[in-house]
């Protein structure tokens, strides 16, 4: 992109993603791996392909995103251009992922082993980077930048993808690398935090079919490689599960989606978790703001409980209380703006939860109210109308 005869090269890769604009009618593009795309220019190739798109967003006179898919925590990224950044939209946050994952209780392998418990969840939920120059053991380096002015509609934030799904699991979902109740807590702490979410096909109906890394290429020089590539890449993360070969139909063919699956109880009631999630996202202005400055977190470490509160107005608030033990807790509430009622409930029957009806649920009052929460569960709070 910097060379000499490079002109040509940047205009090829920008002329592309316009393409997927306006000729295929996508709405964004994920810039895969952004902190790889090199780049000594007056101008980055990233910073031109910002600048273009919103020509093009002006032009088709419809809303275009870009968003850099990066574990560097660089702001530069999302940074606008006349603030002297890159100018990209957003940017997925590794480390809400990353900490969410050790705080079910996942293992610490690896770009993991940064994480543990609740230590860094709270950061990353509030600022987006849970590691903004602190030193980092996996890398071997301070990494990462503060969040600065980026609010967290600039950060996309999930459970699980196809990287993590494929790589650091051997290709096991959230829905068999822990139980249902975990499950439906991460779906809670997703699905209420103030960024953009996203969901990795499946998800949302808890399939159980692996997701394998699979390819094709007519090089069979190059597919080997991929395949030995990919073997070493694996054994990294885990040695507990036989190697899914990348070049092989029947890898591919594992990691296609069941949708037979929602005409069993698990899988229905999975779903029915996401689609009251989703539906309280669209309802509630707090949910909707996706607003730092209004966003706090409370969390106590050693009990494993953990608060967050978002309000858009005095009487339009939410708070999520969750619970990350293995034993039922008495969570501590903060002052909240009015008397709170649940609104959701993660271990309620009717999502495949073991007990708690929404009725048994009593209403919490004042400052010092608690609200007592099963193992691995979460509850949604809200005013009491």
């Amino acid at each position: 992109f910097d060379g000499e005869h490079s002109d040509e090269v940047r205009r090829y890769f920008l002329d592309n993603a316009l393409t997927w604009f306006s000729e295929y009618h996508f709405d964004a593009l994920r810039l895969d791996a952004a902190q790889c795309i090199f780049d000594t220019s007056p101008k980055h190739l990233l910073a031109d392909m910002a600048e273009l798109c919103a020509a093009e967003e002006a032009r088709l006179n419809r809303p275009l995103h870009l968003i850099a898919e990066s574990d560097a925590n660089d702001a530069r990224l999302i940074t606008p251009l006349a603030q002297g950044g890159i100018g990209l939209h957003g940017q997925w946050s590794e480390d809400f992922h990353r900490s969410l994952w050790t705080a079910l209780g996942g293992h610490r392998v690896s770009y993991f082993a940064d994480f543990a418990g609740l230590r860094e969840l709270p950061k990353a939920l509030k600022d987006g980077f849970a590691f903004d120059g602190r030193p980092s053991g996996f890398y071997k380096r301070r990494r990462g930048s503060g969040a600065g002015a980026r609010d967290g509609w600039q950060f996309v934030v999930f459970s699980q993808n196809h990287d993590q799904v494929a790589n650091a699991t051997g290709g096991l979902r959230i829905s068999t690398c822990f139980d249902e109740r975990r499950e439906r807590l991460a779906a809670v702490v997703l699905l209420t935090a103030p960024n953009v979410p996203l969901l990795f096909m499946g998800q949302e109906y808890g399939e159980t079919r692996p997701f394998h890394y699979f390819v094709d290429h007519s090089d069979r020089s190059l597919m080997e490689a991929v395949r030995r590539g990919r073997q070493a890449e694996f054994e990294e993360f885990d040695r507990d599960h036989a190697f899914a070969d990348p070049t092989r139909p029947e890898t591919m063919a594992a990691s296609q989606l069941d949708w037979d699956k929602l005409a069993q109880a698990r899988h229905s009631q999975m779903l029915a978790l996401y689609k009251d999630l989703l539906a309280l996202r669209h309802k509630h202005p707090s949910l909707r703001t996706l607003s730092r400055e209004n966003f706090r977190v409370f969390c106590d470490e050693l009990a494993g409980h953990l608060v967050t509160t978002q309000t858009s107005a005095p009487d339009s608030w939410v708070a999520m209380a969750a619970n990350f033990t293995d034993r039922p807790v008495r969570v501590p509430l903060p002052a909240l703006p009015s008397a709170a009622v649940v609104l959701l409930a993660s271990d309620e029957p009717r999502f495949g939860g073991a007990g708690s009806a929404r009725e048994m649920w009593p209403r919490v009052e004042g400052q010092q109210s608690t609200v007592t929460l099963a193992a691995w569960s979460a509850v949604i709070l809200g005013p009491a109308r």
